[in-house]
């Protein structure tokens, strides 16, 4: 099954919020409570659902 450019934009996408989303969380952890800390969290959830959504998407081929 070939995996088109968007299978690998969103895959990138969803690491890359994972890395963020995991930055948030330890900064959490420790206890630093801060603007960036909340944006970390924001951001990286919002990019792991598209980066999510992106790869779940069935190709045209497949949803014809």
């Amino acid at each position: 099954m070939a995996k088109t450019p968007g299978f690998y934009f969103g895959t990138v996408i969803f690491f890359l919020g994972l890395i963020l989303f995991a930055a948030g969380v330890s900064e959490t952890i420790a206890g630093v409570y801060n603007v960036i800390m909340i944006v970390e969290l924001i951001s990286g959830f919002i990019l792991i659902v598209v980066g999510f959504r992106a790869t779940t998407r069935p190709t045209q081929h497949e949803s014809s």
